[in-house]
């Protein structure tokens, strides 16, 4: 693809080459004042006590009675009962008769026949049945989860710096600040074809660089207050904003732990039950009632929606009567699952019901259970003391390391040496440079993977042939076509970057003051030349979007680029430009030359002088002094 940035044109390649000459004191920075026999210290002590007490208890007592008594009594008493009775007589004698006068003697003969019998049956039959059906269930149950977290931190700090003046005079200390001193000089490297960059905070990646690598800064990074846009980023965290969507995100950047997921947000619970009736007399089932054990709603739940089912064995003038969390609900209701009012039960939902002339019946309930609002804002209360006690923790040790870092012993230097600071200013401009000019073709394939896993972490990278040579053609273009390390740049004050980085850009100290402003700038002005070797290769990847590999390069005006005449009128002028073999070479500046300067830049260096005296910059004579 063609590069976006034409070239700036044909010009004198100018550097300005610069050498350290010296340091020297500058404006007063602090005065210090120590009485005769003063002495002065600083003892602090910071203490810190964190105490966390979380006690749950849950309790569930439930007791349930049931009491079942069908008595059946089927009777039958018969008795019959049967007497028979026979009875016969035979008689034989003499009648004799006498009286005052002849004797009469009669005889006579009679017959008598008697029999007894007597039959009796007697036939009793009785059915008795009773059922007897007591349950009586008692649940007790008690759950008790308590924990207990104390942390006592205590940190003591003693720092012995102090003043001490023995001496019966007054003791003064004048701390001054400390500037530098460079001599430069003006270099022609002759013409050049010149491209310009407009570069947007050129310290963007380096100070992401230096964040992400901890250890790379003498202070610690202070941790951001959690907020609901990230870390660091909008209004603070208040438990409100906590939701499903955010809080693994909120937790991963928090580092909490401990952090329970949402309770869903509903449940569904069913139940069934079903009896049958044994028959009575007559073969007809008798009136009944029923208790069922209810369906029990967690906690933090209440039922919002209910449905309901029941088959019936029943006779045709048969009742059926059930009721469901107080709704009432007869056999006209359909068969299939109608709904019944919940009124958002909690705790328990009773299951009763009554009927006559019903042989067997079923009943399937199912209930549509829905989190409660307190339960969720407990949960997100749970969930925001975690994140503001990791949060909190990451600042006591924050501040704990700056302590550290106020009290060590010695001297700590901060920040890398100048030339360092420079190489690496030209690396993230040449970066930057390189991505507005050539876009996607740095963007180079893998030429090493790394082959380290969890289970195997001591496997080194291995070297990736094809894509390493299939590289090495951009690599080498892009890397010889400009003189990188001539380059020159202007920087320029933070407000040209992202508003949301003014305040830290703004703040940003170092004892380079050239890395200082590369540091706060929001933008840079960046020009580069093109090697005078590469100025037709370069041109033709401006009109073409190829990299030429080697030979001569083609005519430019072989291409339908409308620019081609303008790039050609470049070649001519250069044409007759060498490379320079000390292009490179340091360049002495003597201080007698007429052609060079000196430039003074401050630091964040103190120098404490030897004497108490006030500096006289620039002293005049006596006669000059005037009294206020």
């Amino acid at each position: 693809m063609k590069p976006a940035i034409t070239p700036l044109g044909i010009g004198d390649l100018k550097v300005t080459k610069q050498r350290l000459v010296r340091y020297v004191a500058s404006e007063v920075a602090h005065i210090e004042n120590v009485l005769a026999r003063e002495r002065r210290g600083r003892e602090h002590r910071r203490l810190r006590q964190v105490e966390e007490t979380l006690t749950l208890e849950h309790e569930r007592e439930e007791e349930n009675r049931r009491d079942l008594q069908s008595t059946e009594r089927f009777e039958i008493e018969a008795e019959s009962q049967r007497t028979i009775t026979s009875e016969t007589s035979l008689e034989a004698g003499l009648e004799l008769s006498a009286g005052y006068g002849p004797v009469q003697l009669n005889a006579f003969a009679k017959f008598a026949d008697n029999t007894s019998k007597e039959e009796a049956d007697t036939n009793s039959t009785k059915y008795a049945k009773e059922v007897v059906e007591k349950t009586v269930s008692r649940v007790l149950e008690r759950a008790r989860e308590e924990r207990r977290t104390r942390t006592l931190e205590e940190v003591e700090e003693t720092n012995t710096h102090g003043f001490r003046n023995d001496s019966a005079e007054h003791v003064t200390g004048v701390y001054r600040w400390v500037d530098k001193v460079y001599r430069q000089k003006v270099v022609n490297y002759g013409k050049r074809l010149m491209y310009q960059f407009s570069v947007p905070e050129p310290a963007a990646f380096y100070i992401f660089a230096q964040r992400h690598h901890h250890e790379n800064k003498v202070l610690p990074t202070k941790p951001p207050v959690p907020s609901i846009f990230g870390f660091g980023d909008g209004s603070p965290l208040i438990p409100s904003q906590i939701s499903r969507v955010n809080y693994r995100s909120l937790v991963a950047l928090s580092g909490a732990t401990g952090v329970e997921p949402p309770p869903p947000a509903s449940v569904i619970l069913t139940t069934e039950l079903s009896r049958e009736i044994p028959t009575a007399a007559g073969g007809l089932p008798p009136p009944f009632a029923f208790t069922h054990e209810g369906i029990t709603i967690p906690k933090g739940y209440w039922a919002v929606n209910g449905w309901y089912t029941r088959s019936l064995r029943a006779e045709v003038w048969a009742t059926f009567n059930l009721i469901i969390g107080g709704d009432l609900k007869t056999r006209s209701a359909p068969a299939h699952f109608a709904p019944f009012v919940c009124n958002n039960s909690e705790g328990k939902l009773g299951v009763t019901g009554e009927g006559v002339g019903v042989h067997a019946f079923a009943v399937s309930v199912l209930l549509e259970c829905q989190l409660t609002p307190e339960a969720f804002h407990t949960w997100q209360l749970a969930t925001y003391q975690a994140i503001m006690n990791a949060y909190r923790e990451q600042l006591l040790d924050y501040e704990e390391r700056v302590a550290v870092t106020e009290i060590q012993q010695g001297v700590a230097i901060g920040g890398n040496n100048p030339l360092l600071n420079r190489e690496m200013e030209k690396e993230e401009l040449k970066r930057a440079s390189l991505t507005l000019w050539a876009g996607g073709a740095t963007d180079l394939a893998d030429g090493v993977q790394d082959m380290a896993t969890h289970s195997r972490p001591d496997l080194p990278p291995v070297l990736l042939r094809d894509n390493a040579v299939a590289n090495a053609t951009a690599l080498d273009f892009f890397e010889r076509a400009f003189d990188w390390r001539n380059m020159t740049y202007t920087l320029h004050p933070y407000f040209w970057g992202r508003e949301s980085t003014w305040l830290d850009r703004a703040s940003m100290k170092s004892t380079d003051p050239l890395l200082e402003r590369f540091l706060k700038a929001g933008a840079a002005t960046v020009v580069v030349p093109v090697q005078p070797s590469f100025t037709e290769a370069v041109l033709w990847y401006q009109l073409t979007g190829e990299i030429w590999t080697g030979g001569p390069v083609p005519e430019l005006s072989s291409t339908d680029d409308p620019d081609a005449a303008l790039y050609n009128s470049y070649l001519s002028e250069v044409e007759d430009e060498t490379d320079l073999v000390d292009i490179d070479r340091e360049v002495e500046i003597d201080k007698d030359d007429p052609d060079s300067w000196t430039v003074r830049l401050p630091t964040t260096l103190v120098w404490l002088q030897p004497g108490p005296e006030l500096p006289d910059l620039e002293p005049e004579p006596d006669d000059k002094l005037v009294e206020e």
